[in-house]
């Protein structure tokens, strides 16, 4: 017996759906009462099975949740519709984005906003809604303009504007109303005026209250900014009037404030209480109480009818109530310093006047991270875009490729078509022309083949017999590079050092243990001093130990040194019976014999031709360019180094330590705990250039920063005339 009246009464509530949504529309210019009439009729829609519907009264009650300041209800409401659209996609998915953009816009969040509005812009592209793609440039212009990037914020405003001129739009009053805001913000009082009375006029040609009252509030402050009170109180008083009308109170409330702070301003002290006395009341009715804006103007007020203790309470209170970060508290501190001064009170208005230069400070601060954090977030925004480009031009290469293979298929369909003998002769043509193209790729691949194998063949050829030249001496030896790294090795160094790990390529100080590590530095920095050779006792990781060592420059290959040692007790030398008498087994002759199995070394040729490009037959040792009167040169090879090296610390920004690591040419050494280069120090001042000095490692130097250094032109130049001079100078030497 129940189902009947159910069945009926389901029935009258569908059939009532289109009235109830229809005063749901026709309230958003009343948002308290919009939002009533949308939830009766969501949940008439609902139980009508009207999704389209539903969805439209959702989000008009969305907007009416925004034009109340309830962001908290029209989150929840956001969150409800777009479950409601899943996967998003269509018009209701662009809705529903565009209107999280306005909840963040409302709420600061202004960086999140414009990510919104562009994303429900690019979903306005794709569906081909123009309308929808001339709103979301006016948002974007609105989140830009708030960014500070005005001109930006100006081409979305005009491209808003062309669009909805296409269309015949009857909504261009809110891009002219925005026009004007970004002209008040560029200080163009005369054009900002002239958007708004646009706006003006096309928002009274539609009957959009509201609108129209927010287009007062912009004229008023135009006004205002031109020096044109009377007006400003017009187009106030006009504003309020329809607040009061549509009963959106929050902006009532800060009409109110600005009509009394006009007539402050202009010494209408009572229509000034009037505006206060009302918008006190409607603070309390709201629930909010009394906030600075308000605060501020009721202790001007009380200041200029000589109430200087009731402004001093007032501005104190607000003060309490406030967060020590409000942007309000500056201003306020400086008219509570005004209120102690009239009250007398000089020491409480020098400590409030303190009070309000840090508090300025802290304001001019907390604009200067804002302006930081917009900057930031154009960057993100802009490197999102960028990121979105990228997959775009992916997915456009793709969707070619797709279509170039499609074509191709039908192509192949099309000349199946055409015969079987057709399509024979092609595969014929085809196929010998593959294996002609097969085959020739085939002999020039085999012609390489064989050209690299003579190259391995000769290379393995000289480095067997390096290795075998080295390896006829008892005499254990190696060569390090600048970096203190091995280079070389014959068997018995090989066999001394293998036990601490792998020898050719690994630093000789990582195969020591700490104390032979120092002793190893201490030398090598000797050698770097000109100091000659230096011996030492050095303990392998392991526990071997070997004495005797002996380190020396090798003077054949510039930037290396040569170690020897001879294993044995007491540091005896151990004699080899098949020893070849042509290879000496001293310490001093192996140094020599070093040099040349280097020079010949092919996997040390790329650092001999770097430190000899124009070597010749003649005499190229560091001996043959000591001559008397060799003062020029000296000062040349002074002249050059200092050039390198001011030119890579201009460059890079790093310094001549970092210069020795990278180029490998000079050694870098520990001194007192600091990092050192004193070999390089030496040939920077012409009084402590060495008698002898080694001109290939400057040249060397000179030429890694002209190689690895970005340099300017002149400074290019001027190395390179450098390095041409102490060439000449060598060769007239090599010569002489």
């Amino acid at each position: 017996m129940m189902a009947a009246p159910l069945l009926w009464a389901a029935f009258a509530l569908a059939g009532a759906a289109p009235d109830v949504a229809q005063t749901c529309r026709d309230r958003q210019q009343q948002p308290a009462q919009a939002v009533q009439a949308c939830q009766a009729a969501y949940t008439a829609a609902v139980a009508a099975g009207d999704r389209s519907t539903a969805d439209e009264v959702l989000l008009r009650q969305v907007d009416a949740e925004l034009a109340l300041g309830d962001f908290g209800a029209a989150r929840r409401l956001l969150d409800q519709a777009e479950r409601a659209v899943q996967p998003p996609a269509g018009m209701q998915a662009y809705r529903v984005a565009r209107r999280r953009g306005i909840l963040a816009y409302r709420q600061d969040a202004v960086g999140d906003a414009l990510a919104q509005f562009r994303q429900a812009r690019e979903m306005a592209v794709a569906i081909g809604d123009t309308k929808a793609q001339a709103q979301s440039w006016n948002d974007e212009g609105n989140a830009l303009r708030r960014l500070g990037s005005y001109r930006e914020a100006l081409q979305a405003y005009l491209t808003s504007l062309d669009l909805q001129r296409q269309l015949g739009s009857e909504q261009l009053g809110p891009v002219l109303n925005n026009l004007g805001d970004l002209y008040r913000d560029l200080g163009d009082p005369a054009s900002a005026a002239a958007r708004y009375q646009e706006a003006l006029a096309d928002h009274e040609a539609h009957g959009r209250a509201l609108d129209i009252a927010h287009t007062l509030e912009g004229l008023a402050a135009s006004a205002m900014d031109a020096g044109d009170h009377p007006a400003a109180k017009r187009h106030l008083d006009r504003a309020l009037g329809t607040f009061r009308q549509k009963q959106a109170r929050a902006d009532e409330l800060r009409v109110g404030i600005a009509l009394a702070r006009l007539a402050l301003d202009t010494g209408d002290l009572p229509a000034a209480r009037e505006s206060l006395a009302a918008s006190e009341r409607l603070a309390v009715t709201l629930g909010i109480g009394v906030n600075a804006g308000l605060a501020q103007e009721q202790a001007r007020l009380a200041l200029a009818t000589g109430d200087a203790p009731s402004a001093a309470a007032r501005l104190a209170a607000t003060l309490a109530a406030l967060p020590p970060d409000a942007p309000e508290r500056a201003s306020l501190l400086s008219l509570e310093a005004k209120a102690a001064a009239a009250a007398g009170d000089y020491q409480a208005a020098y400590a409030r006047a303190l009070a309000y230069q840090a508090a300025d400070a802290a304001r001019r601060d907390a604009e200067h991270d804002r302006r930081l954090e917009q900057l930031r977030v154009r960057f993100e925004v802009a490197e999102k875009e960028r990121a979105l480009a990228t997959l775009a031009a992916e997915s456009h290469l793709r969707e070619s490729r797709l279509r170039q293979r499609t074509a191709q298929l039908w192509l192949t369909a099309s000349l199946s078509a055409l015969g079987f003998i057709v399509v024979a002769f092609g595969v014929y043509r085809y196929r010998e022309r593959s294996r002609l193209a097969a085959a020739r790729r085939e002999a020039v691949l085999a012609a390489e083949a064989a050209h690299y194998r003579e190259a391995a063949a000769a290379l393995e050829l000289d480095r067997r017999r390096v290795q075998s030249l080295l390896d006829r001496g008892a005499t254990a030896l190696l060569a390090l590079d600048a970096g203190g790294a091995v280079i070389a090795a014959n068997t018995a160094a090989t066999a001394l050092l293998s036990p601490a790990g792998p020898v050719i390529g690994c630093t000789l100080a990582d195969l020591l243990d700490a104390d032979s590590r120092r002793q190893l530095e201490q030398a090598l920095g000797r050698i770097d001093e000109g100091e000659g050779p230096a011996d030492v006792s050095l303990t392998v990781r392991g526990g071997t130990v070997m004495h005797r060592v002996r380190l020396a420059a090798a003077d054949a290959v510039e930037g290396m040194a040569v170690v020897t040692w001879l294993p044995g007790p007491q540091g005896a030398a151990v004699k080899d019976a098949t020893i070849y008498d042509t290879l000496p087994d001293d310490p001093e002759s192996a140094l020599g014999v070093a040099s040349v199995a280097l020079q010949v070394d092919t996997a040390l040729l790329r650092i001999a031709a770097d430190v000899e490009p124009f070597a010749s037959a003649g005499d190229t040792t560091d001996d043959a360019l000591d001559d008397s009167g060799a003062d020029g040169f000296r000062r040349e090879l002074v002249e050059l180094m200092v050039c390198a090296v001011s030119a890579w610390e201009e460059s890079t920004g790093k310094t001549r330590i970092d210069l020795a690591e990278k180029s490998r040419v000079w050694r870098v050494t520990v001194d007192d705990g600091r990092l050192r280069v004193r070999a390089m120090e030496r040939y920077l001042t012409l009084a402590r250039l060495p008698r002898q000095p080694r001109w290939r490692e400057v040249l060397r130097t000179a030429f890694y920063v002209l190689a690895e250094c970005r340099l300017d032109a002149g400074v290019r130049e001027r190395l390179r005339s450098l390095a041409d001079a102490v060439q000449a100078a060598v060769r007239r030497r090599a010569l002489s």
